[in-house]
């Protein structure tokens, strides 16, 4: 049996073999990690947490479906990325991991502050603008763009790199326009009314800025 995975090792070219174990089956494991865990703190600050259970199911299913395209779309710029077997790093993925890793980082620090202001029951109807929440209106989904982003610089110079493109271009997209921050805004504004209409006046929705006075 050893044998048999020594034959399968020396099968695959080093660079392969290199960037498989370490980076790019860790950031498909680190993404379903921060996926798993952001999208139920997500959805309940955009419904409440005492209407959570009822819209799942209902309106909380497009939600959902960002989560498996997401984790779908992801596989296919690991494929290119893992089919460049070249061993030496260059300076586009070097600046790529970069950038992922600010991606990873921001929206897993968003969902972090946002359960943790659910968390608190004096904050119950309340909008969350702790940390990141003071700055945008989707904090996390402005860092999974980002994310997204690392994989293009990456993909530059490696064989189909382009295919890296089709992932950022569909899941931002859907993030801003489909079911994504359209969705999350007027659910919103309809479990926390003025509360959130202020928020909308103040905070950008998406890349991080200083609110309005």
């Amino acid at each position: 049996m050893k044998a048999f995975f020594q034959s399968i090792q020396n099968s695959i070219p080093d660079g392969l073999l290199r960037r498989t174990n370490m980076w790019f089956v860790s950031m498909s494991v680190a993404i379903g990690c921060v996926l798993g865990t952001g999208i139920t703190g997500h959805l309940s600050h955009v419904y409440g947490q005492d209407k959570f259970s009822d819209q799942v199911g209902v309106t909380i299913l497009p939600h959902a479906v960002i989560g498996v395209t997401s984790g779908r779309e992801n596989g296919r710029p690991l494929l290119v990325l893992m089919g460049n077997v070249n061993s030496q790093w260059s300076a586009w993925e070097i600046l790529g991991v970069a950038v992922w890793m600010i991606g990873i980082s921001g929206e897993g620090m968003a969902d972090r502050q946002l359960m943790r202001f659910r968390r608190d029951p004096s904050n119950a109807g309340k909008v969350c603008r702790d940390g990141l929440w003071r700055y945008s209106r989707h904090p996390n989904y402005f860092f999974e763009g980002v994310l997204w982003c690392g994989y293009v610089l990456m993909g530059v110079g490696v064989p189909n790199g382009w295919i890296t493109l089709v992932g950022p271009v569909l899941m931002i997209g859907s993030l801003l326009k489909v079911t994504g921050i359209p969705l999350a805004e007027a659910q919103a504004l309809h479990s926390r009314g003025d509360a959130y209409r202020e928020y909308q006046r103040t905070t950008s929705v998406f890349i991080p800025w200083f609110p309005k006075q």
